[in-house]
C-alpha cells in the first residue's frame, strides 16, 4: 500500500510505499541475530558510535554493507533482500541502473537513543526500510508533512519494507521497548555509490527545484555529494537562488552565516533576524527554534561585533512553544534551560520532556536538579545516576567526569568502585573536560584506580589548570613546589609525600552533601581558601550556552 504527507513549506507530495513481507520470517530472525551480536559486540569495545549529521549525537548502528561493498558475516541473508527490492526500485524511480549502497542495522534502546528527528535523506536517492521486530516496541517510523499536520506513524510488520525518496520528511520516535531497524540506502548509478555523487540534485536544481537547489547548495558546500572540492562560493549562489523562493531551509542557512561570519558574510544580526523571522513566519521549526533562542537569550552576534540580539523573552517562548508542538526536541530543551534559569517549574517540565526522549544536555542538567532536589524536584540520587549514565553513554564529557565522581563516592546507587572511575575520568579527559582533567589527576596524584603516578598527575593537572579551572590552578602550584622540593633534597618521588593537611582534609559532612560538583574523590578533594567549586555548574552554564546555539 502506498501513502503521502505534503510537501513541508513546499508544493506537492512526498509519497512511500510499504512492501509486505518482502523479507521472509526465517531472513528477519537471522538478520537480527547477526546484527544483534555485532552491534553489541561493537558499541561494548566503544565502537558503532556514529555522529549523525541530523542532530550531531551518536547513532548506535553497523554498517552491513558499505559503498557496495558487503559484511560477509551478513551478506548471506542481506543480499538476497536487496536483490529482491532492487528491481521495484528501479522500475518505481525511473532509475534502471539504481543498486544498494549503503545498509545501516540500527537500534534504539533505553538509556540510548530514541529519537531519530524529522529529517529528509539527503544521502541517498531512495530509501527503503525493513521491519524487523514490531510488537517489541511503541512509536517507530513517522512521517511528517506540512506544518497543520501532526506527524503519522507507519506500521512496518516483520518483513515489510518502507520505500521512499529524498524528499520525505520523516523521522523515529521510540517511547518504549527496544526498535531494531536495517536501513538501505540507494544510489541511482553504480558509480554515485563508488563516489559519493548526488547529481540528481544538480540537475533537479538546473530546473529550477527550490528544494533541489538548496540541497545542491550543501553538497557544494561541504564537498560531500558534490564530486569537487568543497566551495562555499559555489554554493552561495544556489543557497540565494533557493531562498529567493521562499526555501525556508535555504533562509535558514543564510541566516546562520550572517550570524556568524561566515563567508562571504560579516556577522550581521539585523540580517541573520530578519531571515530567521521569514523562515518562521513560514512555519520552519529549526528556523523558530534558532529564533526563539536567541530572543530568550539577547545573544550577542561575533562577540558583540555584528550586533546583538533583542531580548524578548515572550516571544522567545512563543516561539518555542511552536517548533515544541511540532516536536522539535532542541526547542523542548531549550524552553527548560529558560525555565531552570527563570525559575519557572511549568517550563521545567519541557527539559524533562527532552531528557525522556534523549538529550544528552537535557539529562546532564536534569540530573544536577535531582541531586540538589531544584524547583520542586524530588531529590533522587538515583535518578540523577540513570541521567548521568544515559548522557555519559552518549558521550557526554561533563557527565562522564560526573559519573566517575558518583562510582568514586558511591553516590546513591552507584557502585565503588575506584577503577571505573579513572577510567571515566580518562574518557572525560580525553574529550577535553577540565573537571575529568582534574579528577584523573587526583587519581594518579593518590593511586585510585591506578598506580600512582606523579608525573601523570601533574601532566593532566597542568592541562586542566591550561583551561582557567581554579582548583587545578592552585592544585598545579603545590605539584610543582613539592617536586621543586623533591629534586633540592634528591628525597623520595611525589608519590611518597603526600599533599598539604588542606588537600587532603574532607570532611563526613562533605562526603555526605549532595555536592554540586565532580571533584570529590573517596580520598578527599582538593580545597582551597574560600574556592567552592561547582563543576556541574559549569556544565550546566556551558549547556545553557546551547540556548542561543544555532542548527542548520
Amino acid at each position: 500500500h502506498s501513502g503521502f504527507v505534503e510537501k513541508p513549506h513546499s508544493t506537492g507530495k512526498a509519497t512511500f510505499t510499504v512492501l509486505e513481507a518482502l523479507a521472509t520470517e526465517t531472513e528477519v530472525s537471522e538478520v537480527i541475530r547477526v546484527g544483534q551480536a555485532v552491534l553489541d559486540d561493537r558499541i561494548r569495545i566503544g565502537e558503532s558510535r556514529h555522529i549523525d549529521s541530523v542532530d550531531g549525537w551518536p547513532t548506535f548502528e553497523w554498517h552491513p554493507l558499505a559503498h557496495g561493498n558487503y559484511e560477509p558475516s551478513m551478506e548471506h541473508v542481506l543480499r538476497p533482500i536487496l536483490e529482491r527490492l532492487t528491481p521495484y526500485v528501479r522500475r518505481r524511480y525511473g532509475a534502471p541502473e539504481a543498486v544498494p549502497c549503503t545498509c545501516l542495522f540500527r537500534r534504539y534502546v533505553e538509556e540510548e537513543r530514541r529519537v531519530h528527528p524529522v529529517h529528509f535523506d539527503h544521502q541517498s536517492f531512495v530509501t527503503a526500510v525493513i521491519g524487523l521486530n514490531s510488537g517489541e516496541f511503541e512509536g517507530g517510523l513517522f512521517v511528517q508533512g506540512d506544518i497543520v499536520r501532526n506527524r503519522s506513524f507507519v506500521r512496518l510488520g516483520r518483513g515489510d519494507v518502507c520505500v521512499h525518496q529524498y524528499d520525505l520528511h520523516h523521522g523515529v520516535e521510540v517511547t518504549a521497548g527496544t526498535r531494531l531497524s536495517l536501513i538501505a540506502w540507494f544510489m541511482d548509478t553504480r558509480h554515485a555509490c563508488l563516489h559519493n555523487t548526488r547529481l540528481w540534485y544538480k540537475r533537479g536544481a538546473e530546473e529550477g527545484d527550490a528544494d533541489a537547489m538548496q540541497l545542491w547548495a550543501t553538497c557544494l558546500e561541504s564537498g560531500d555529494g558534490s564530486g569537487q572540492p568543497a566551495s562555499s562560493s559555489a554554493a552561495l549562489p544556489w543557497y540565494e537562488r533557493a531562498a529567493a523562493e521562499n526555501n525556508v531551509a535555504a533562509l535558514n542557512n543564510l541566516a546562520k552565516k550572517a550570524w556568524e561570519g561566515e563567508e562571504p558574510f560579516s556577522p550581521n544580526a539585523d540580517r541573520a533576524i530578519e531571515l530567521w523571522s521569514r523562515a518562521a513566519d513560514l512555519g520552519y521549526t529549526k528556523a523558530q527554534t534558532n529564533l526563539g533562542g536567541l530572543y530568550l537569550s539577547g545573544a550577542l552576534c561575533a562577540s558583540g561585533r555584528g550586533g546583538q540580539a533583542p531580548l524578548q523573552p515572550a516571544e522567545g517562548v512563543r516561539l518555542l512553544k511552536a517548533a515544541a508542538a511540532k516536536g522539535d526536541i532542541e526547542a523542548f530543551f531549550k524552553l527548560g534551560c529558560f525555565g531552570r534559569s527563570s525559575g519557572s517549574s511549568s517550563l521545567v517540565i519541557y527539559l524533562q520532556q527532552a531528557a525522556e526522549m534523549g538529550h544528552p544536555h537535557a539529562l546532564v542538567l536534569l540530573a544536577e536538579m535531582h541531586r540538589s532536589g531544584e524547583l520542586g524536584l524530588p531529590r533522587d540520587l538515583g535518578a540523577a545516576l540513570r541521567c548521568t549514565r544515559w548522557a555519559a553513554h552518549l558521550g557526554i564529557p561533563a557527565a562522564l567526569s560526573n559519573l566517575g565522581r558518583m562510582h568514586c563516592t558511591g553516590e546513591g546507587q552507584a557502585e565503588a568502585d575506584g577503577e571505573l572511575a579513572r577510567r571515566l575520568f580518562q574518557q572525560a579527559a580525553d574529550l577535553g573536560d577540565q573537571d575529568g582533567q582534574l579528577n584523573l589527576a587526583l587519581c594518579y596524584l593518590r593511586g585510585v584506580g591506578t598506580k600512582a603516578s606523579a608525573e601523570a598527575a601533574l601532566h593532566w593537572c597542568r592541562k586542566a589548570a591550561e583551561q582557567r579551572h581554579p582548583m587545578a590552578e592552585a592544585l598545579l602550584k603545590e605539584l610543582i613546589e613539592a617536586e621543586s622540593h623533591r629534586q633540592e633534597q634528591a628525597g623520595p618521588r611525589l608519590r611518597h609525600r603526600p599533599p598539604s593537611e588542606q588537600a587532603r582534609r574532607c570532611s563526613k559532612d562533605e562526603q555526605a552533601a549532595p555536592v554540586q560538583g565532580a571533584l570529590l574523590l573517596a580520598t578527599g578533594a582538593v580545597q582551597t581558601g574560600s574556592i567552592q567549586p561547582s563543576p556541574c555548574i559549569v556544565s550546566s552554564e556551558a549547556a545553557l550556552h546551547r540556548v542561543f546555539e544555532v542548527v542548520d
